[in-house]
């Protein structure tokens, strides 16, 4: 629930059948969209509806002498910002009826409307008959032939029956009119045309009426078999009867299980466990799909996709079971999200160059670098903190001066090369 007036108030979106609307069904019911979650309880004695039984209604002012006027008795329903108002019984044909909303109405946050709202619609001149509906056959019946058809009599003069190969009617197979009958409550009628296996949608409607719901059938016509008289059972081959006969196929397991909810969309595959060594040639593979449905939410449909993916047979000997697995293959978009690797891989070792080789000296120390462990301070590193701001004296400057440190030859011969 969510209120987005809270700064302009409540108000009402819109109203069915809409203001000043003429040759409306008399079947109808008034529906009312608001812009924002209703308080159900301010509904109750804030909502009236006048039928101008005397034709006076001219403007808002005409409401005023309301003993003019008949109410109209009915009941409120509320769900998702939408009030239903039913009557009791149909409108009444030919007439004008006057819808009025008090402004007390408020949401569930306290907003009131804006203003009190009134709204006017003229019924249709003849009467309309409501939606018809089948009661027999039951629906989706599987029939070797045409089954006996049956509805609600609303004692209509006549009666429109349709049959086609499509819900949407476009292509009739069958277009009748079947006469009204006064003294019954059922209508009943059997069609008769060309059957041929398949599926068949039905309708039904009064003379000036509004369609049934869509009936479905399944017409598949069966074939008795029938043993000759040579081929009693006493003279049948049970040898011959029971050759390349196979164990059913039984289903142990399904992943994700049937009707499963929040299955993880990083699942990449389908697999179904069967009992057995089930042998690849009692699978069609080429006659096997996986196919997603969802929800249009713009057309307010559900719309059905193939999945790409490839299937595979696995027997499990331990077990004694077949996995049929499907495994998801990506699509063109996914793979064309997904970064390419363009660094050069920098740990591949790669040969050092000539000039590279010549270039490289061992050092002295190297071994000890490669170890890890410590180095220990000599012995005249530990007073190297307390000797390193003390001047020679000038006795022992003197000394240093008349005898040099001689040097070593290994650095004669450094220096010379």
């Amino acid at each position: 629930m969510n209120n987005n007036n809270e700064s302009i108030g409540l108000r009402v979106l819109s109203i069915s059948p809409s203001h000043t609307e003429s040759n409306v069904n008399v079947n109808s019911t008034i529906d009312v969209t608001f812009s924002s979650d209703i308080n159900p309880i301010t509904l109750t004695k804030n909502i009236v509806v006048f039928e101008d039984y005397n034709k006076i209604y001219k403007d808002v002012n005409s409401l005023k002498d309301y003993s003019k006027f008949s109410v109209v008795k009915g009941s409120i329903s509320y769900k998702e910002k939408i009030l239903t108002y039913t009557p009791e019984k149909p409108f009444n044909a030919n007439s004008s009826y006057i819808l009025v909303l008090n402004d007390k109405i408020s949401d569930i946050v306290g907003n009131h409307l804006v203003q009190k709202v009134v709204s006017v619609f003229y019924t249709e001149k003849t009467a309309s008959y409501p939606r018809c509906k089948i009661i027999s056959p039951k629906y989706g019946l599987i029939s070797e032939s045409i089954p006996e058809f049956k509805w609600i009599n609303q004692n209509a003069p006549s009666y429109v029956f349709q049959i086609a190969k499509n819900n949407s009617f476009e292509n009739l197979i069958l277009n009748e009119v079947i006469p009204g009958n006064e003294y019954e409550n059922e209508i009943s009628y059997i069609p008769s045309f060309n059957v041929n296996e398949g599926i068949y949608y039905i309708r039904v409607k009064s003379e000036n009426g509004e369609w049934s719901d869509t009936h479905q059938i399944f017409i598949k016509p069966i074939t008795d078999s029938v043993i000759a008289q040579e081929d009693t059972p006493e003279m049948l081959s049970y040898d011959a009867f029971l050759e390349n006969i196979k164990e059913p196929i039984v289903i142990l397991e399904q992943f994700p299980s049937p009707n499963s909810l929040n299955v993880s969309l990083k699942t990449n595959m389908i697999y179904i466990k069967l009992k057995g060594n089930v042998e690849e040639s009692r699978i069609d593979f080429n006659d096997s799909y996986i196919y997603a449905e969802s929800l249009d939410e713009e057309h307010e449909e559900y719309t059905h996709q193939d999945i790409n993916g490839y299937w595979s047979r696995i027997y499990d000997s331990y077990h004694d079971c077949t996995y049929i697995i499907f495994t998801f293959s990506k699509s063109s978009e996914e793979q064309e999200e997904e970064p390419e690797n363009t660094e050069e891989n920098t740990d591949i070792p790669t040969e050092p160059t000539e000039n590279e080789e010549n270039n490289i000296e061992p050092t002295e120390n190297t071994e000890a670098t490669d170890t890890n462990e410590p180095i220990e301070p000599s012995e005249n590193t530990e007073n190297n903190d307390d000797t390193e701001n003390i001047n020679p004296t000038e006795n022992e400057q003197e000394n240093i001066e008349e005898n040099p440190i001689p040097e070593d030859d290994n650095n004669n011969e450094e220096t010379q090369s």
